[in-house]
Order: structure tokens, then sequence, then C-alpha cells
């Protein structure tokens, strides 16, 4: 434990502080993000569908945004994309404290908010990427990950006490929560010298073709990876705020987050190296085992999908980021940035098709995890497929596959 102390304290300042503020945005972004359906039913009085589609285009719009936060940190520095990312953030939480008395606000407060981790998480990931080695990446992107989720674990342990009795004191503790994040990025990171970013735009676009013929694969699983997750992440709250109380779903956050917390970091080598078509094809069919047993409904079942749930989630989410890294070395912003657009098409997907799957088994919602569980299943056994020789065929030249595409391991 002293040796790991003396590690991360000989660490540059501004690691540290990137590692720190993952747990910081985390926390303060999931006092808010997994309560947002309950608050748009509870408080604004949306119907299913309507809840579905705006959580809908928030996360398109949260994670989609990715590419274009990937190039704007490409073409102008980490430091300021994550600066401007934050304030728009903050922006975006003030709106929501206004929503409580004018609903009319609630929309463009869930959008404007959602520009702001669209421009964060790339510049953030590639910032850690770019002070460590190769070597290095699988554990500080897992240390990344399990210093998010820390945060994902805690924030609605609080959130939880609030949303329901004064959401706009919730919505104003974590604007100046960010306030102050945004604070510790400015004193903590190096000034950045000025750079043409005219230039460094050019040069990003004219590699972004090559790049999308890298990762076009990798792009669709990470689709695929993302739209089963949101399952959990949109409707979750819905559902066991009905069948087992508010109190309880945070616990069953504080159960998905502290998982990976502890197993993603300590997984992280045997997660890099393991083969990826049989991997990923065990943590979707894991993903899915753990929906179909969270539609039980009791207290236990609940507890006992969500481990489930997540030692897929641990693997797909951690491999899902190395394979997009390992294909675009030299543009680390940008491997996020696709990274992020594939959670925000998945998630767009997930909260249109899920919210009209929910309004159709409303009275017997249970049944909802039951077809949730059954898409993870049918698309962990499409990877196969998707890696196929036949499908690479079909798609890339045999001087574009030698030249450009690497095959996972």
């Amino acid at each position: 434990m002293r040796k790991k102390i003396e590690f991360f304290l000989r660490l540059p300042t501004g690691l540290k502080a990137m590692i720190g503020s993952a747990f910081l945005v985390a926390f303060g972004s999931f006092m808010v993000t997994p309560f947002l359906g309950i608050y748009l039913k509870q408080s604004v009085d949306m119907n299913f569908e309507m809840i579905g589609t705006i959580l809908a285009l928030g996360t398109f719009i949260q994670f989609g945004g990715g590419v274009l936060g990937g190039a704007i940190a490409e073409s102008f520095g980490l430091k300021q994309t994550m600066i401007g990312s934050l304030i728009l953030r903050t922006a975006g939480f003030l709106l929501l404290a206004a929503s409580v008395n004018s609903p009319v606000l609630v929309v463009p407060a869930i959008l404007i908010g959602a520009f702001g981790p669209a421009l964060y998480l790339p510049a953030n990931r590639a910032y850690i990427v770019s002070c460590v080695t190769s070597n290095e990446k699988p554990l500080f992107l897992s240390i990344s990950n399990a210093s998010m989720n820390a945060g994902m674990a805690i924030g609605p342990l609080i959130a939880a006490l609030l949303i329901i009795q004064d959401p706009s004191l919730l919505f104003i503790l974590v604007a100046i929560l960010f306030s102050i994040i945004i604070l510790i990025h400015q004193v903590t990171l190096p000034t950045v010298a000025e750079h043409d970013s005219a230039r460094r735009f050019y040069e990003f676009r004219t590699k972004l073709p090559e790049a999308l013929i890298k990762v076009w694969r990798p792009l669709l699983v990470n689709v695929l990876i993302f739209y089963c997750y949101f399952y959990f992440q949109n409707f979750m709250g819905i559902y066991a705020s009905g069948v087992v109380g508010v109190k309880f779903f945070s616990l069953l956050t504080l159960l998905n987050f502290t998982t990976m917390v502890f197993i993603q970091p300590i997984l992280a080598k045997w997660i890099a190296s393991t083969n990826y078509k049989i991997g990923m094809t065990s943590a979707f069919v894991s993903l899915g085992m753990g929906m179909v047993i969270m539609g039980i409904g009791s207290h236990t079942a609940l507890f006992l999908g969500t481990f489930v749930m997540t030692l897929g989630q641990c693997f797909l989410f951690l491999r899902g980021d190395l394979e997009l890294v390992n294909l675009l070395p030299d543009m680390p912003a940008m491997a996020f940035g696709v990274q992020r657009l594939a959670m925000g098409v998945g998630g767009l997907f997930s909260g249109i098709i899920g919210g009209k799957i929910y309004r159709i088994v409303e009275a017997n919602p249970g049944n909802f995890w039951q077809i949730a569980g059954l898409q993870c299943a049918i698309a962990g056994f499409f990877i196969p497929i998707l890696f196929s020789k036949k499908i690479e065929a079909m798609f890339l030249t045999p001087k574009m596959a030698k030249e450009l595409h690497i095959e996972p391991n």
C-alpha cells in the first residue's frame, strides 16, 4: 500500500488533478443524471415516451458530440477545451435549478448541460494517456475509470435525499461544485503554449477519413455496448422507484459503480490481453443475464442482477476504450471522441426504443428487462460475425485492409 501511495505522489501534478477531477465531475454529474427520469416524471409530469426521447437527445449530444469534442481538443488544446466544457455544464445545472419553477426551461437545461461532457471527456482521457507510456495505458485508464465510478457511486446516495424534497437545492449545489472544478483545472494544469489551431484542425480533418476506416468495427461494437448499457442508466431509476423505492435505487447505483471501482483495475491486464471476440461475446451475455435477473423485481434479484450486469460492463467499457486508443495512437482525443460518438448513438437509440418498449409493457415492467436482456445476448453473438473475414472483405479492399486495419487480439 505504501509503494502505491508513493507511486501516486510521484505522478505529475496535472495527471493527479485529472484523475481526481474524474471523481469530482462524475460525483457531481451523477447527483443529477440517474434521477432525471424521476424528476421529469414526478416534478414535470412527462409521459414515459417523452421522457425517453428527451433523455435520448441529451445522451446523444453528451456522448455523440464527443467527435466534435475530440476535434476541438486536438485543434485548440486540452486545457482550454476542458475549462470551456465545465462552464457549459455549470450553466446547464443552473438552468435545471430554474426549471423547478419554470418547467419550460427543463429541455434547454438538459441539452445545454449535455454539451459539457461532449467536450470534456475526450480531452480529459487524452490528457491522461498522453502522460503515460503505452504499457501504462490500461492501468491508468482503469484508474481513471475507477475514479469516475467512485464518484458515480457516491453521488446518487446524497442526491436521493434531495431530488424529491428540494431538487432546486440539489442543482444549485452541483453548479457550485463544478465552479470549484473549473478553478482546479485553471490552477493545476500547466499553461499550454499558443499554437496554430487552424493548421492543427486542417491536419486533423485530413486524417479523419483514414481514422474512421481503421475503427469502424470497434466503433459499431461500442454503439452496441452503450445501446445495451443505457437501458440500465435511463430506465432503472423509474423501474426501481416503482418496485423498491428511490433510496434502494441509490444502493443499486452504489453497487454498480463500486464493483467497477474495485474489479476493473484488478482485471485491467487480463481485459487488455484476452481474446477480443470471445471476451466481448461473454461480456454481452453477462450484461443480458443481469438484466433478465433484474426483471424479477425483488430486492435480492435487483442486487444480484446489477452485480452480474456490472461484471460484463467492466470488460466491455475498458476493452472498448483500449481498441480505439490502440488503433489511433497518434490521435488520443479523437479516439475518445469516436468512443463518445458510439456512446451517443447507442444512448440515442436506447432512449427512444426503450421509452417505446417501457410504454408498451408499463403494466408489467419486469418484461422490459427480459426484452433488454435478450437484446444484449443477440449483440454478443453478433460480434464473431462482425469480425469475420467475409464482413471485412465486403467493406475493405485488400490494400486498405493491409495498410489500415488492425485485427483485435
